[in-house]
């Protein structure tokens, strides 16, 4: 089912945001107070509009009720992106998803009611951190301080194993949710499913558990 996004700001952040939205076959909206910036992105996004959304007549006129979620990625002009959250929380929005330059930042846009906070490079440097103590996952994401979805590759004494046998969930607590065997992609994983070296998969779990596997050879 597609969505409505709107993104207010087209740096490096809202553009690739509005790229990868469209990639995934969402309706997209960009826009950004430059005209040079909206001229360019005009050429890859539906919908690229001039304006400045620190206004309130601006968003108004944007309809931005209308949009399943919206989009503040201006977290480099800090006091332009807390004006427009607010107003956006003004205006009736639910889902506001912004972008932070600190966790100060953060904590003022969570305040204000931001559903969502991301702080780019604070987030990618925990993501190359965590890839490099633990050589075993690809990627993480936590859900809380206890537990951990991560994708990893099968380990070499799995391979050729079923998910029955290796009983990861009696042994470690941890579930598969999903397999990659090259470009096939399957979350009907039974007892039954054959683990391949090669394939990835995605794992649910207690992060302590999951952290323990990340270090085996």
């Amino acid at each position: 089912m597609k969505q409505q996004f709107l993104i207010l700001g087209a740096g490096k952040f809202g553009q690739s945001m509005a790229r990868r939205l469209q990639e995934l076959e969402q309706e997209v909206m960009v826009v950004d107070m430059d005209p040079e910036v909206i001229a360019r992105l005009s050429e890859e996004i539906e919908f690229a509009v001039e304006g400045d959304v620190t206004h309130e007549a601006t968003l108004k006129e944007l309809g931005v009720r209308n949009f399943d979620v919206v989009v503040v990625s201006i977290g480099d002009d800090i006091q332009a992106s807390i004006m427009t959250t607010i107003l956006l929380k003004e205006l009736g929005c639910e889902q506001v998803v912004c972008k932070a330059e600190s966790d100060l930042h953060a904590k003022v846009l969570y305040k204000i009611g931001a559903s969502r906070v991301v702080i780019p490079e604070m987030e990618m440097g925990v993501r190359i951190a965590q890839n490099l103590v633990n050589k075993n996952i690809l990627d993480f994401i936590n859900l809380s301080d206890d537990y951990t979805i991560v994708e990893m590759p099968v380990l070499s004494d799995w391979s050729s194993h079923t998910v029955g046998q290796l009983n990861l969930r009696g042994k470690h607590g941890l579930n598969i949710i999903a397999i990659r065997h090259g470009s096939d992609f399957t979350i009907k994983i039974s007892p039954d499913t054959v683990l391949q070296r090669g394939d990835t998969i995605l794992v649910i779990g207690e992060t302590e558990e999951i952290e323990k596997l990340s270090k085996r050879d």
